[in-house]
């Protein structure tokens, strides 16, 4: 994938090994249209770049979750 910056993936298709192969091209991942709470949660956990969601409300209120999981204060 010459010239192309990143990958945009349909989200139930990453896992693990998709996106360590993306990575290793120096390719980043985007996941799109992701709109459901669990999947927000599997791929914050899966080191993509970007989530492409309708519902970037929920999106941003599972990042502020696990920033204070984590004792990170943003």
């Amino acid at each position: 994938m010459e010239g192309a910056d990143f990958v945009s993936v349909y989200h139930p298709l990453i896992n693990e090994k998709l996106v360590k192969t993306i990575h290793e091209g120096s390719k980043k991942v985007y996941a799109w249209t992701v709109d459901d709470e669990s999947s927000m949660y599997r791929l914050l956990r899966q080191n993509i770049e970007v989530i492409i969601t309708g519902k970037p409300a929920v999106l941003q209120g599972i990042m502020l979750k696990i920033q204070r999981e984590c004792g990170k204060d943003y």
